[in-house]
């Protein structure tokens, strides 16, 4: 056994000591039920007087939009589960435009950044190809490898992810 371990059986060892007296012969006296620490007449009272300013009040009309709104749908999902949907996308084939060749020859790393040299040109991760008809294919990833690019819709959202491995032609 280890002088930490030892240590530690004996914190416990006095914990129990000091702590288990207390436990043992505290008496052990009755525990008082809900009802006899409540009194039935104060609470009863206590209901009466809410049920009264209850009925009393009136509901302005930003309150009532309130509730009605409150029973209506929602109109989005606020336990929306972005990675269900982003391994969704993630599972759609992508492939390049027809006539498209990118080949990823390469990295460099510079001061601990990554710098993908791709159809000779040198890319960092968010950076756009600049490739004729892969203008909306952005660098997500470099790996010694292979890079990932995506495909960005018109709203700039990453359509899907496509792997290209070093010195792999990828073409259509």
């Amino acid at each position: 056994m280890e002088k930490r371990e030892k240590i530690l059986l004996g914190v416990m060892l006095i914990g129990l000591l000091i702590v288990g007296p207390y436990y043992l012969f505290s008496g052990g006296g009755k525990v008082p039920s809900v009802s006899e620490l409540v009194n039935k007449e104060s609470l009863d009272k206590a209901i009466k007087d809410v049920d009264a300013i209850a009925k009393k009040s009136v509901l302005s009309k930003v309150e009532i939009l309130r509730l009605q709104k409150a029973e209506e749908p929602w109109a989005f999902n606020p336990f929306y589960d972005r990675n269900k949907d982003t391994e969704q996308a993630q599972d759609v084939v992508l492939h390049l435009p027809e006539g498209v060749t990118v080949s990823y020859t390469g990295y460099v790393s510079v001061n601990g950044q990554m710098y993908a040299i791709i159809s000779g040109m040198e890319y960092q991760v968010g950076n756009h190809l600049e490739i004729a008809g892969a203008e909306n294919f952005i660098i997500t990833k470099i790996l010694k490898d292979k890079i990932i690019i995506g495909k960005l819709d018109n709203n700039d959202k990453m359509t899907g992810e496509l792997e290209i491995g070093i010195n792999d032609d990828e073409s259509f």
